[in-house]
């Protein structure tokens, strides 16, 4: 809740933001990688770890895997 006082009180009261007198933006949502974003990271992956011709699993494959 905001009050509307003098600016030299204004620290003394707790107004919920923390010192800041508007509350900060939202941050974007970070995007999706395109399926050949995710194809050139996985073929970086790969050639760095030395199995440069390795098959990109897909969620199908690891689904028993990751609902543990």
């Amino acid at each position: 809740m905001k009050i509307l006082v003098d600016a030299d009180l204004a620290e003394t009261i707790p107004d919920g933001t923390f010192g800041h007198s508007r509350p900060t933006r939202r941050q974007p949502s970070p995007r999706h990688w395109t399926t050949e974003e995710q194809d050139a990271h996985w073929q970086a992956l790969c050639a760095s770890v030395g199995t440069p011709d390795a098959q990109r699993p897909t969620r199908h494959e690891n689904a028993a895997q990751n609902a543990a």
